[in-house]
Parts: C-alpha cells; sequence; structure tokens
C-alpha cells in the first residue's frame, strides 16, 4: 500500500512538506525553493523569470544538463474534469522528470485535497509527484489550468489548455502559441499562502507574546515520584492496542481494533531519555554521570521552577515531566535512564554507588571515638 507521507508544500517565506504520495526529485525541490525568493515581481515575464532563475542556480559540470533543463511542470486545479485529470495523472506517474502543482486547500481541511487527488491517481504502479505550491501560481499569475511550464535555454516556456504531456514537450520545445491549445478550467483551490499572509497581518502578537510570557513563567504542577532506594534496571513493552479501526484516506484497512502495535517496530530512539528530582543533589550529580557517558540525552525534571537556571546547570534545556510520559515510559521512581534495546525500553533507576576505598584507605578513628581498653598484663596476676 502506498503511504501518504511527507512531501513538498512551499510557502515564500517558510517550508512546509507535503507529500501525495511520493516526494517530488531533491532537485525539484530545491529549484522550487529558489523560484520563491526570484519569483516575486509581479509584472515579470516567462522569460525573465526563466533568466533569474537560471542566472541564480549553479552551474552545471561540462558534460552535464541545466537542472531545470527536461523538466516539466503543470500547474493543474480539481476543477478540471475528473478524465483529465486522471489521464495526466497516468502519463505523469512514476516520472521524476514531471512533478503537478496546486495552489492550495479550504483550511483547515488539507487532508480532503489529500483525499481527492489520491482518489485520482493510478491504481498500480508507482504515483505522480504533486506538490502544493501556491507562489510559483503566483508568480506566474496562473488562474485557469492546465497550464505546462518549461525552461529553455535559460527562458521559462509555458502552454494553456488541455493536452497531452508529450504534446506539451513538443509545443514547448519549439515556440509555443499565444493562445490556448485547449480548455481551461478556473483554479478552485484558494491561495493558501494568501490566506496565511491575511492570517498573520491580523493576529494579535503582542497579546500572544504576553500570554506566552505569562504561561512560561508558570511553574507548571510537580510530578510525584518516589527516590529509588536501590539501583535497577528492567525492560517496558511500549506496545499499545488500538482501539479502532484505522485506515488510509482511501479506505483500506491499516490497522483493525485490537490489533497489538510496538511503535519501536517501526522507529528508533533518537534519544535517552532522563526523568529526576532537581532538588535531590545525588540525583543531579547521577544525571552529570550520564551526560558524560552517553552525551545525547534529554532531560525532564518532576519539578520545574528556573529553566534558565536548570539549563545552566546541565548545559543543555530541561523540560517538565508529567504523568503521562513517565506512564508511557514505564517510569515510576527517580532518577531513571530510559533507552531502547530492539523493541523494548530499558530502564535504569537509582543512584550508582561510590565504589568501595581499600581498607588502607579508611578513614583513622575520631578524635571522639573512645581507644580500646589494652590487653592484660600476664605479671599482674603474680
Amino acid at each position: 500500500m502506498r503511504a501518504l507521507t511527507a512531501a513538498l508544500l512551499l510557502f515564500s517565506f517558510q517550508a512546509f512538506a507535503l507529500d501525495i504520495p511520493q516526494a517530488p526529485p531533491p532537485d525539484i525541490a530545491a529549484e522550487a525553493a529558489r523560484a520563491i525568493e526570484l519569483f516575486q515581481a509581479p509584472d515579470a515575464s516567462g522569460e525573465d523569470l526563466g533568466r533569474a532563475l537560471h542566472a541564480a542556480m549553479p552551474k552545471p559540470a561540462e558534460g552535464e544538463r541545466p537542472a531545470l533543463e527536461g523538466k516539466l511542470i503543470v500547474f493543474i486545479t480539481l476543477g478540471m474534469p475528473e478524465g483529465a485529470l486522471r489521464s495526466l495523472f497516468e502519463q505523469g506517474a512514476g516520472r521524476s522528470d514531471v512533478v503537478f502543482v496546486v495552489r492550495g486547500w479550504d483550511p483547515p481541511d488539507i487532508m480532503g485535497l489529500v483525499k481527492r487527488l489520491h482518489a485520482l491517481f493510478p491504481e498500480k504502479g508507482a504515483p505522480p509527484n504533486v506538490a502544493v505550491h501556491p507562489a510559483l501560481f503566483e508568480a506566474f499569475h496562473v488562474e485557469q489550468a492546465p497550464v505546462y511550464l518549461a525552461f529553455h535555454q535559460g527562458k521559462a516556456r509555458t502552454v494553456r489548455g488541455e493536452i497531452s504531456l508529450e504534446g506539451a514537450r513538443e509545443l514547448l520545445a519549439r515556440h509555443p502559441p499565444d493562445h490556448p491549445v485547449g480548455p481551461l478550467h478556473p483554479v478552485e483551490e484558494p491561495d493558501i499562502l494568501a490566506i496565511i499572509k491575511e492570517r498573520i497581518a491580523a493576529f494579535d502578537w503582542r497579546a500572544a507574546l504576553e500570554k506566552a510570557k505569562a504561561r512560561a513563567s508558570e511553574a507548571p504542577p510537580p510530578l510525584d515520584l518516589p527516590m529509588a532506594r536501590k539501583r535497577r534496571r528492567y525492560a517496558v513493552d511500549p506496545s499499545i492496542v488500538v482501539t479502532r479501526d484505522i485506515a488510509a484516506p482511501d479506505g483500506r484497512l491499516v490497522a483493525a481494533k485490537g490489533t497489538r502495535v510496538n511503535p519501536l517496530d517501526a522507529l528508533d530512539l533518537d534519544y535517552r531519555y532522563v526523568i529526576f528530582n532537581p532538588e535531590h543533589p545525588e540525583e543531579i550529580e547521577q544525571v552529570k554521570t550520564w551526560q558524560a557517558k552517553y552525551g545525547n540525552l534529554f532531560l525532564m525534571a518532576t519539578r520545574f521552577s528556573d529553566a534558565v537556571d536548570m539549563a545552566r546547570t546541565f548545559g543543555q534545556p530541561v523540560y517538565p515531566a508529567n504523568r503521562l510520559i513517565a506512564d508511557r515510559l514505564g517510569v515510576s521512581e527517580t532518577p531513571a535512564l530510559v533507552e531502547q534495546e530492539g523493541s523494548v525500553l530499558m530502564v535504569t533507576v537509582g543512584v550508582e554507588s561510590p565504589p568501595s576505598r581499600p581498607r588502607s584507605e579508611a578513614q583513622p578513628a575520631s578524635a571522639t571515638t573512645r581507644a580500646a581498653p589494652p590487653a592484660p598484663d600476664p605479671a599482674d596476676g603474680r
């Protein structure tokens, strides 16, 4: 089953990822990101944009083709007839030289866009590359689709209207006509970039900042965990039981209700996790010992008062621990070190005992300790 995983969603001020369901080739992604920075002139022509883009891109090595040469970008909309979209997706499926772009979605229903597009993909074989890219629509003033975009000797060329991918390529290789070569359809998706800009402009940043400051100054509730009396190590199974059927956007079953799933079968943890009580000096020393031994730790404190001071103490951020995290990691005492071993979590709790000292290094008796009386002299009995 083809999974819907991350791909490309590029905005003019920040890059995000949304793949449906396969990421465009890395060079296409890099080119699109660069296009966002360059394609801002409202009256720029396709030739101007093409020259600007190619001038900014690294020069190819001898014998190599320029990065955008041979690539075909197809502007589409779900306002096009389903038959036309299915045909284009079938022609472009599995091709690294073709990427389809859409302008946006009706927020917040991004999954609605994903489901509608996915339903039009070919049932078998590799899927087409589809990206959400409002900046390209704005840069090339695309209000009707389909539009085919390609670069030839540093110049951007476009063909407008319904036509096959190969037909568009043939026209783009020559001098494309100024008139549409087939039906055009209004782009029905909103400009998600414009929506985000409007919301940013209308957002009360000052109030949000004050609220964030107030929230940061409030100490989170403490987590009451006892200090471990002895050092021990035990295994925790992080498996969960699915409480309802989970289905993919196309309706296919991913996991049935009652299925037992272990997340560690599918991922590796990036950190070792530590939960400790900063009010206990011996626990602080134990955390520093673990830091020296392992380095990459995610620290969580059961008592959280001064984040800056704790960050200075440990040389890294410290986060508040809560009951949900402790339960998920199987921690009931502090200090605790949690690390992954295969499909289980291994939890080490307690403070390491200092190494025992040789008898020769034992401390002498204190001055207040009474010395043992001398052994009696046998001669005293005479």
